[in-house]
Parts: C-alpha cells; sequence; structure tokens
C-alpha cells in the first residue's frame, strides 16, 4: 500500500500565533501518511515552534504510524544543532517523491 505523501512549507519567519494553527493542521494528518516539513526557507523560529516539531515528529510517528521529514535551512539546522536536538530529529535534505501540497 502506497503510503500518502503531504508538503508543508514553512514562512520565513514563524510566529507565535501560528503555532495553534499547525497544531489543528496537525491533527488531519491521516494514518501512515509521510510529511515533510520543508523549512527550507525558514531563518526564525521561536521556542514554542521547537515544541510543535517534537510533538509532530511523536504524534506522526508513533500515534499515526507515518514518517515525519525535515528539509531544514542552514539557521535553523544550526538552531536544531545547538538545542542538540539533531539525532532526535535525523534531519532528512534529500526526498524526492511525488510531493503534495497540504
Amino acid at each position: 500500500m502506497n503510503r500518502k505523501f503531504t508538503k508543508w512549507s514553512f514562512p520565513v519567519v514563524v510566529r507565535y500565533d501560528e503555532i495553534s494553527e499547525y497544531s489543528l493542521m496537525l491533527k488531519k494528518v491521516e494514518e501512515r501518511e509521510n510529511v515533510l516539513f520543508d523549512l527550507s526557507e525558514t531563518k526564525r523560529i521561536n521556542s514554542s515552534f521547537i515544541g510543535f516539531l517534537i510533538h509532530a515528529k511523536e504524534y506522526i510517528e508513533n500515534r499515526n504510524n507515518g514518517q515525519l521529514h525535515l528539509k531544514f535551512s542552514d539557521s535553523i539546522e544550526r538552531i536544531v544543532a545547538l538545542l542538540g536536538l539533531t539525532a532526535h530529529f535525523c534531519v532528512n535534505t534529500g526526498i524526492n517523491p511525488d510531493i503534495k501540497s497540504a
């Protein structure tokens, strides 16, 4: 069975007030869905968004039996590394499946 693949693109600056919207969208992720979080253009995030990323990974991979893929910009990859979360996220940079935008 093929898994659905959805791409989420994030803005250059992720604002606090957007995170609740992302959380609502996360609840709509289907079982066994592959999700790509494309942060390749994102330059600034906040601590609430880091918390969202940790929660999204757990939700998609453990509760929904799906896979979360991350594509970080250099600045976001540095932030994640400084926080010691690189191994937790296992950052993917070379994803090229048939991606559909969410």
